[in-house]
């Protein structure tokens, strides 16, 4: 499809999908990877004994990283900080997979 107007022209691949399409109702009901129920770094290493809603305190905050001066202290936290963001990611994508309560 090409579209001119004006100002500009452009061209849009009909097999590119549209980043504005909702996910399909279906999607979440899809069988998830193995992956998503091992457990996470963080969960392994770390803890995981906080509340889906809350920080865990074990995680450094970005206040926690700017207060640091050390170098190897930073990119230590820094590690940190992306393992548990990847764990709360992963959470969620397992919270959104969790049959109803009834």
């Amino acid at each position: 499809i090409t579209n001119t107007t004006a100002s500009e022209h452009y061209t849009i691949d009909p097999d590119t999908p549209d980043p504005h399409t909702p996910t399909p109702a279906g999607a979440l009901h899809t069988a998830p990877p193995e992956e998503l129920y091992e457990p996470t770094w963080w969960e392994t290493h770390i803890t995981d004994t906080h509340t889906n809603t809350t920080w865990d305190p074990n995680a450094p905050t970005l206040g926690d990283l700017a207060r640091l001066t050390d170098q190897q202290a930073r990119a230590d936290a820094t590690y940190l900080r992306t393992k548990y963001l990847q764990h709360r990611h992963i959470a969620a994508e397992r919270e959104k997979r969790r049959p109803p309560p009834f």
